[in-house]
């Protein structure tokens, strides 16, 4: 029988991602704002993210089977402010009050840093998204990743069907990215922590645009033609898009107090907890699956046991 299988990939993206959102509706719960309409955003943010990250991966290099957790952040960058409109128009009676566009903004920027530092384990568990051959590089540089070096073995993981470097030192980006990303989630958790809301949100995406900029120099997967890639114009566009944004609402409504405690009290709810577990699983029903790999099953008998 032919049968599917379930990725480390797909499982490590997904429990990225469910933390992630758990590090918003925190953020969001420790100023006040109702776990209901939290909720809501992200539900809207995942509903299009979700497929954005295929549908852009497959515009930007012309592939059917994959994924790519850049774009889908580039559109939600897009989209969020206007939701954020869209629901405090529509449904703040609901839920008894709007979303302070300034608090869920950073809420956004400062949990993709840790989804994202997370989610590098699983392209470090497939082998994509996989940096440049030790080899080519020389002096410091060499001695560090020389040190540092991961090595991939396995034909059915993506840089050895894709580019044949397996069984080679490879600089290890993705997690040189993991600490990168996690460590600007703390500093940035601790300004909005602070009260430092726009600060927070402006440094969470500016860090977020540049790295990407800036690490795709060391890193050797396919990311479309060209020597600057589609993904590091629309990383420095979301930069430019955040700026704008951040000028446009700063001064709207004043800034509120922050209690990091009440928002992780908040979540205290068998209710919040089992939407966060089906999402969990929804997650992992689309990114889990794999579509470039398969396996066989066959039964056997023991006739030493008959």
């Amino acid at each position: 029988w032919q049968a599917v299988n379930i990725t480390w990939y797909g499982l490590i993206l997904s429990t990225a991602t469910i933390f992630a959102v758990v590090v918003y509706l925190i953020m969001l719960g420790a100023v006040g704002v109702p776990v209901e309409a939290a909720l809501s955003l992200m539900a809207l943010l995942l509903l299009i993210c979700v497929p954005a990250a295929s549908l852009v991966a497959r515009l930007v290099e012309k592939k059917p089977a994959t994924l790519t957790v850049g774009g889908a952040a580039f559109v939600g960058g897009i989209v969020a402010p206007f939701l954020i409109l869209l629901l405090n128009r529509f449904a703040a009676q609901v839920f008894g009050a709007e979303l302070p566009m300034a608090e869920t903004l950073a809420a956004c920027a400062v949990a993709f840093l840790f989804g994202e530092g997370l989610g590098r384990l699983a392209c470090l568990s497939y082998g994509c998204c996989y940096g440049k051959p030790v080899a080519e590089y020389r002096g410091i540089l060499r001695k560090i990743f020389d040190w540092s070096a991961v090595v991939y073995e396995g034909e059915n993981k993506k840089i050895a069907y894709a580019a044949g470097l397996d069984g080679q030192k490879i600089v290890p980006i993705q997690l040189i990215t993991m600490l990168a990303s996690s460590f600007a989630g703390v500093l940035t958790l601790v300004l909005y922590a602070e009260g430092k809301q726009i600060l927070a949100y402006l440094a969470a995406t500016i860090f977020a645009g540049f790295w990407r900029i800036f690490s795709e120099f060391f890193r050797n997967d396919y990311r479309g033609g060209g020597k600057v890639s589609a993904y590091q114009l629309i990383s420095g566009f979301s930069v430019v898009y955040a700026l704008g944004v951040s000028l446009l609402f700063r001064g709207e409504n004043p800034l509120l107090t922050v209690d990091l405690l009440r928002g992780t009290l908040s979540l205290w709810s068998p209710g919040i907890l089992l939407v966060l577990f089906a999402t969990w699983l929804g997650l992992v029903a689309f990114t889990g699956i794999s579509t470039t790999t398969y396996s066989r099953v066959s039964f056997h008998l023991h006739r030493d046991r008959i």
